[in-house]
């Protein structure tokens, strides 16, 4: 609920626990279920340290990953921030702002939902599916299929540089999230399919 420069500590303070003190109706409703013959006063948690550092850092990447979007639609804009279309910032925002599942504007129209796809180990049919979502032709997704066979069904040469070429391959459903998030989200499912996630 704070900003996040409250969570922001370095040195020896980013090494103390949090504590998330219980509200006094959970505390009332659980006071009597702990110990026969006493009731429960107070009550909380104990956050680990590292847990907020990593809050700090995940929202420092997310932040840094939406301004690198930004850059980059810059770039087909010729530096006019006002020229960049207002759906293209409503997917960054989405995408690396709020994790890429939330659908929260009025005016959201024709777009693919991708965020929730799993992608099971050795599953290639789901696999396919998924990239199919991202209007990849059949022709990439067969040379995938041998990429993979020919690295011997690990994530190897081969498949890394069929990702690296992926981009380009993606089709209308990629471009609404940008073609970056979209090879992560590629990526993402691949390491799914081989187990490493």
């Amino acid at each position: 609920m704070q900003p996040i420069a409250a969570y922001d500590q370095s040195g020896a303070e980013s090494q103390r626990n949090a504590i998330i003190a219980w509200p006094p109706d959970l505390i009332a409703k659980y006071q009597g279920n702990f110990i026969q013959g006493y009731a429960l006063s107070q009550a909380w948690q104990d956050l680990p340290g590292s847990v907020v550092v990593g809050l700090c850092e995940e929202v420092r990447n997310r932040v840094l990953r939406f301004a690198l979007e930004i850059r980059e639609e810059l770039g087909r804009v010729e530096d006019k921030p006002s020229a960049i279309p207002a759906e293209r910032i409503e997917a960054a925002v989405t995408n690396y702002i709020f994790g890429g599942t939330n659908v929260i504007t009025s005016s959201a129209k024709d777009f693919t939902q991708i965020g929730t796809v799993v992608v099971a180990r050795g599953d290639f049919n789901a696999l396919s599916t998924a990239l199919r979502g991202l209007e990849i032709p059949q022709s990439e997704i067969d040379l995938l299929r041998g990429a993979i066979e020919a690295d011997q069904k690990t994530f190897g040469a081969r498949t890394k540089e069929w990702l690296m070429s992926v981009g380009s391959k993606i089709g209308n459903a990629g471009l609404k999230i940008g073609s970056s998030a979209a090879t992560q989200i590629v990526n993402a499912w691949l390491l799914h399919y081989f187990g490493l996630k």
